[in-house]
């Protein structure tokens, strides 16, 4: 019997991985063809050399990853690499965009990771709340994989499959309150988006009551030192970058195309779905929900409203809440509530 399921999770196992490869090779394709080279004030070349503007340029986690990198390639492959390229990918020189082959490469790899690493963790995220069999937690996985080109819209960014596994890993980490793993999150996920300051405000709106004063304390002042030290020298580094550190787009939000009569509903479909059965969801993850709060007016002020790529930090969280949702409404016993971690 052992050996049975044994063998049944090992199936399960082959199979997720196989759909995930496949899965994230199609986000990845629909994410490139977004635009990756778009805006004017971040180009894909300018980006990684460190050369954009502000605020774009202070986001540089994958850019600095991908120079170091590339400069451990020898010149001579990097020059055949990238002239083969240039003239089989119509891609990289469309539109101008001058882009090089082995920094796409190694992007593509980044992405790869990012999403894989955010699949996964995101599992372990579900089990810290939930008891469910490996069939469901795997298909969990790949339709959050799957969901992700929902955010695809006017333009994609080097550092945003990164945000979302950092971000993603940042709450496992928070929930599990692995202090000095969460710390070292947030310090990465700093470097690649100023944006992790969102996860100092869930600790703060959950663990306020849940900690001693002093370990609360401590903690706090750790996470806004490490933020701020961060953002002094990007800001420090990049202060001669052409741009400003903060872009002002209420007034183009206030103009914007009006939604569809489908999209207003689909809005109102999600959030009915994410406070349907509240009081029996997770602590950890209603608490988290507070974030939409900063982070829907930040980006009606400082984003475009309607560029869902800005609220990727909100995903994990929002689609926890509605399958937990859907499988209440369905009565399937598939989520399983641990009552010690909820």
């Amino acid at each position: 019997m052992h050996n049975t399921i044994e063998k049944v999770k090992n199936y399960y196992s082959f199979y997720y991985i196989i759909l995930l490869l496949i899965i994230s090779t199609m986000v990845i394709g629909s994410f490139v063809m977004v635009k990756i080279d778009g805006d004017k004030n971040d180009t894909f070349k300018a980006m990684i050399n460190g050369t954009c503007y502000k605020p774009f340029v202070s986001r540089c986690l994958v850019p600095v990853i991908i120079r170091n990198t590339s400069s451990l390639i020898p010149e001579t492959i990097k020059k055949e690499v990238n002239d083969w390229g240039i003239k089989n990918i119509i891609y990289l020189t469309m539109d101008r965009n001058n882009i090089e082959l082995t920094d796409l490469l190694l992007a593509i790899i980044i992405w790869y990771a990012s999403i894989i690493g955010f699949a996964l963790i995101f599992m372990r995220l579900i089990l810290l709340f939930y008891s469910v069999e490996d069939k469901f937690l795997y298909l969990f996985s790949l339709i959050a994989v799957a969901g992700l080109p929902i955010f695809f819209k006017y333009y994609s960014y080097l550092y945003d499959f990164p945000q979302l596994f950092l971000f993603t890993l940042g709450l496992f980490l928070l929930a599990k309150q692995k202090w000095s793993f969460y710390l070292f999150a947030l310090a990465m996920s700093t470097v690649n988006k100023e944006t992790s300051i969102l996860l100092i405000f869930i600790y703060f709106i959950y663990y306020k009551n849940r900690l001693s004063k002093s370990v609360f304390t401590k903690l706090f002042v750790y996470q806004i030192f490490i933020y701020l030290a961060i953002k002094i020298v990007l800001t420090a580094t990049f202060i001669n970058n052409p741009g400003h550190y903060i872009e002002f787009h209420l007034f183009r939000n206030l103009g914007m195309e009006p939604y569809s009569i489908s999209q207003f509903v689909s809005f109102i479909i999600i959030g009915i779905a994410i406070v349907y059965d509240w009081k029996n969801k997770p602590s950890f993850l209603r608490h988290s929900t507070s974030i939409l709060i900063p982070l829907i007016l930040l980006t009606f002020v400082f984003g475009f409203f309607d560029e869902y790529r800005d609220y990727y930090e909100a995903y994990p969280v929002i689609f926890l809440l509605i399958t937990h949702s859907v499988c209440k409404v369905l009565d399937a016993n598939i989520l399983r509530l641990r009552t010690i971690n909820s």
